[in-house]
């Protein structure tokens, strides 16, 4: 009788302490996660605030689109009738005979505040 309660007091402690464990690793993951949140909102936040830079917008324009665009007057006509996001379209899938340009999304987001300054929209 007396092993079995031994036992039984053993094996709780046992239990518990394993519950500690789990609960501290638990905390520490938790932690873990919440910078890894807060990193990640940083991120966003200072992609989003980031203002478009009329530059380089300027020179991609220039160099991807102005040899076809040139003699073309449809570009100017066009963007200021787009919507962003259907001139996002346009440029990374490509309409008619224009291919796809697979811009990253910064150098998009500069193209499209150059053209919106240069031909309104």
């Amino acid at each position: 009788m007396r092993n079995i309660v031994y036992t039984s007091i053993l094996g709780l402690a046992l239990v518990a302490c394993g519950e500690k464990s789990e609960d501290t690793a638990s905390a520490e993951e938790t932690e873990e996660t919440t910078e890894e949140t807060e990193n990640t909102e940083e991120t966003e936040e200072t992609e989003e605030t980031t203002e478009p830079d009329l530059t380089n917008g300027q020179s991609i324009h220039d160099a991807m689109c102005m040899g076809c665009h040139a003699n073309n007057p449809d570009m100017a006509e066009n963007s200021p009738s787009l919507s962003d996001s259907e001139l996002e379209s346009v440029i990374q899938n490509g309409s008619g005979s224009m291919p796809g340009q697979g811009l990253s999304d910064t150098d998009l987001r500069d193209v499209i505040a150059y053209l919106r300054a240069t031909y309104g929209g």
